[in-house]
């Protein structure tokens, strides 16, 4: 199953989904319409997402 992690950005969507991937957690990038207007999503597989989430921050990636 997979979860979703929202970004601030398309910039740190692909920023996240590089540094996810470089410690061998595969994601994909989608764009979500939302109230606010879009938002970016990493999708990941939901056993991964609280350390998925973790190195986002180590590295920098904003959470929307």
């Amino acid at each position: 199953m997979k979860e979703e992690i929202a970004v601030k950005s398309f910039t740190y969507a692909m920023k996240g989904k590089k540094a996810l991937e470089r410690r061998g957690i595969t994601a994909s990038v989608r764009r979500r319409a939302s109230d606010c207007g879009c938002v970016y999503v990493l999708s990941v597989d939901s056993l991964e997402a609280a350390s998925a989430r973790g190195l986002l921050i180590e590295n920098g990636v904003k959470l929307a």
